[in-house]
């Protein structure tokens, strides 16, 4: 109990000084055109005990391209433009070819970010603490499958971590290893090998 009064005192004490810090934030995330990292994706599924872990390379265009490489324990791409989205997996030589997967949660939030649109344009921001590493945010969006989002941010306002929770209380967290933000905007593409077997929904 003692804690968590200590807890909400440090927030209120933090409060003003978060307010500046999202709009230094703001203006570090629209400057950005490209953004490219490697990640670890932990998955936590509600009834299971030992959460599921990739580990993977992510660019984002703010052309509303996503390109996700997934390189362990799987080797798989997963490539959305618009509402066009592509799962190419080499080891099956097989590449999905569908429109964008809405039940996935992880892309989900890639596409909010690869919008040329500000922060505050994308979510709805209902709660920022200041704490001694950088900026805690907490984040709404109007889609009722995903009930919060908390990203997490260092100093320098590098994206370091994002918590994702579902309606269903399946948990993703996506932690950042040196996420850059680009003033280029890359050409980020995917082209299949020649023999590819594509499967089309």
């Amino acid at each position: 109990m003692k804690k968590y009064v200590l807890l909400l005192f440090l927030s209120f004490l933090s409060f003003s000084s978060a307010k500046e810090e999202i709009s230094s934030l703001e203006k570090k995330f629209l400057s950005c055109n490209t953004i490219e990292g490697n990640f670890i994706q932990e998955t936590y599924i509600k009834d299971f005990d030992e959460p599921q872990i990739f580990k993977g390379f992510l660019q984002i265009s703010k052309e509303n391209k996503i390109k996700i490489e997934y390189k362990n324990p799987i080797n798989q791409i997963i490539f959305v433009e618009g509402n066009k989205s592509i799962v190419y997996t080499p080891d099956e030589n097989q590449a999905v070819v569908s429109t964008f997967p809405e039940d996935f949660l992880i892309v989900k939030i890639f596409k909010y970010l690869s919008q040329n649109k500000s922060l505050k344009n994308l979510f709805n921001i209902e709660e920022e603490t200041k704490t001694k590493e950088g900026l805690i945010i907490n984040l709404k969006t109007e889609d009722s499958k995903i009930s919060s989002i908390k990203a997490f941010f260092d100093k320098k306002n590098n994206l370091k971590k994002i918590e994702i929770l579902d309606n269903e209380q399946n948990k993703v967290i996506i932690i950042f290893d040196n996420l850059l933000c680009l003033k280029e905007r890359k050409n980020i593409s995917l082209t299949l090998p020649k023999n590819t077997q594509i499967i089309t929904y």
